[in-house]
């Protein structure tokens, strides 16, 4: 039995600063992505709390994409396991990370997420499928590989 695991894309007030400089730089609706593993929780990234897990949305998400995953395999466990332990760690927000991005700066602090960080990890943890982008992930991208793992995925060998 294939569980599996959701990529939620929201699209925040644009009094928020970052939501607005997202979608302008973006040319996209959706500035923030989070990560459901169903029965587990939310596993987000916010500028005002850093790495958090909550039971229920703190947003309606207008967009979700549905990816496979096994929560009782190894590698579903050590994802999830990871990112508890990201929230017991208190891990803030990456302000910089952000920022620079925007100039098609990468930069990777190992002790700071922003949401698109955050959500990447599925691919690069979980399925260990190491990304070649040498700029930080938008909340667009990260759904854009979501969407198109997803129709690889359904359309491909696996059903």
């Amino acid at each position: 039995m294939t569980e599996h695991i959701y990529i939620h894309g929201y699209s925040n007030k644009l009094y928020y600063l970052f939501a607005s400089i997202i979608k302008l730089k973006t040319n996209s609706k959706v500035n923030h992505v989070s990560i459901e593993i169903p029965k587990v929780g939310i596993y987000q990234a916010l500028s005002r709390k850093g790495v958090t897990k909550t039971k229920k949305q703190l947003a309606k998400p207008i967009v979700t994409i549905k990816l496979p995953f096994n929560k009782e395999s190894f590698a579903g466990k050590e994802f999830i396991q990871y990112l508890d332990q990201l929230v017991k760690q208190n891990i803030s927000y990456d302000f910089v990370g952000v920022l620079l991005g925007f100039f098609g700066i990468k930069i990777q602090n190992k002790k700071k997420f922003f949401c698109s960080e955050l959500a990447d990890l599925y691919f690069s943890r979980y399925l260990s499928k190491k990304s070649f982008v040498y700029t930080n992930l938008s909340p667009k991208e990260v759904l854009l590989k979501a969407e198109s793992f997803y129709n690889g995925y359904c359309h491909g060998t696996k059903k």
